[in-house]
């Protein structure tokens, strides 16, 4: 009648429910890290000084996500999470735009300069945060204090994240005279 029931389980009964070969099916240790895919707002990566930019980046699951932007100075800025999406973990199968379009208190991209520049989105099965140099762990949207390109702040990642699963999309744009 809707009543918690009481199971009894026997020994016999538990050793026929053990997987073949002794070997668990799902090994949560041997997952694959989340797959990210970052999309730029011009699938062709061509933009010209003066434009803004934004990008959208989607998970197969969720996972916390790091994204930094290398300009043409290379200066090297958190753009997300930021102060207008601090969302963290973000949810699996969603696309979550950056900056926000939809938000008016968003940021913008400002494509200022003409040269090469680039975005560095790192996806993790756990929070990296509080394992990152001092440098990385300071205000988004401000540059990042004595890193000079996305591959330093990828080394920083990798170390911080040893013992996690990860994963790393980049993109990379010429910036074009007006």
């Amino acid at each position: 009648k809707g009543g918690a029931a009481q199971v009894a389980v026997s020994a016999e009964t538990l050793a026929a429910l053990k997987p073949r070969n002794a070997r668990v099916n799902l090994d949560a240790a041997k997952a694959p890290a989340p797959d990210l895919k970052l999309l730029l707002s011009r699938p062709d990566g061509q933009y010209a000084a003066g434009e803004t930019m934004s990008f959208s980046l989607v998970l197969d699951r969720q996972a916390y996500v790091y994204c930094y932007y290398q300009d043409a100075r290379s200066r090297v800025t958190q753009v997300y999470p930021n102060p207008m999406q601090p969302a963290q973990p973000v949810r699996g199968n969603t696309a979550v735009q950056v900056p926000d379009v939809n938000n008016p208190q968003s940021f913008s991209i400002s494509l200022d300069e003409p040269g090469p520049e680039e975005l560095l989105c790192v996806a993790a099965d756990r929070d990296a945060g509080p394992r990152l140099p001092a440098p990385l762990r300071g205000a988004a949207l401000q540059p990042v204090a004595g890193l000079d390109t996305v591959f330093q702040v990828l080394a920083a990642y990798k170390e911080a994240l040893a013992d996690a699963r990860f994963s790393v999309s980049r993109a990379q744009w010429v910036i074009g005279e007006r």
